[in-house]
C-alpha cells in the first residue's frame, strides 16, 4: 500500500504518454490545421488525399454550383413565402398547392445538390469518392435552403 499512489501516478503518466504518441502517429496535422482554420477545401484536400488537379477541379465545381444553389434556394424561399401567405388566407386549396410547390422546389434543390456531390466524388479516386459520398449524402436531408453552403468549418 505504501507505493500504491506512486504506482497509480506512474501508470497514469504512462497511459497519457502512450495516448499522445498514438494520437500523433494516427492523425494528419494538416487535416487538423485545416479544420481548426475552418477551411473546408483545405480539409478536403488532406482528408481525401486530393491531387492538385483534383483540388482545382473540385473547387471550380463548388464555385459553379454556388449560383445554381442560390437560384434553387431562392425558389424554396419564395415557395415558403407563398405557403405562409396561403395559410394566413385560410384557403385549404391554396395551402395544398403552396405545400406542393414548396416540396417540389426543395426536392429540386436537394437533387441538384446530390448531383453536385456525385460530380465531386467522381473527381476523387474511387475509394475516396465512395467515402466522401458515405459522409455527405446522408446530410442532404438536412438542407436548410438558405443558400450555398459556406465552405468554412467555423461557426
Amino acid at each position: 500500500m505504501r507505493y500504491f499512489g506512486l504506482t497509480l501516478g506512474l501508470v497514469a503518466v504512462l497511459a497519457a504518454a502512450c495516448w499522445l504518441v498514438f494520437f500523433r502517429a494516427a492523425c494528419d496535422p494538416q487535416v487538423h490545421a485545416a479544420a481548426a482554420a475552418g477551411d473546408v477545401m483545405g480539409w478536403m484536400r488532406c482528408e481525401f488525399k486530393l491531387t492538385e488537379t483534383q483540388y482545382i477541379a473540385i473547387k471550380r465545381l463548388h464555385e459553379e454550383h454556388d449560383g445554381e444553389c442560390v437560384r434553387h434556394c431562392e425558389a424554396v424561399g419564395a415557395a415558403r413565402d407563398r405557403l405562409e401567405a396561403a395559410r394566413k388566407g385560410g384557403d385549404a386549396t391554396a395551402v395544398a398547392a403552396a405545400e406542393q410547390q414548396e416540396q417540389a422546389a426543395a426536392e429540386l434543390c436537394r437533387a441538384s445538390t446530390e448531383a453536385h456531390v456525385r460530380r465531386v466524388a467522381a473527381l476523387m479516386s474511387p475509394g475516396q469518392g465512395e467515402r466522401y459520398l458515405r459522409m455527405v449524402l446522408p446530410r442532404l436531408a438536412d438542407l436548410d435552403h438558405r443558400g450555398p453552403a459556406n465552405l468554412s468549418l467555423g461557426h
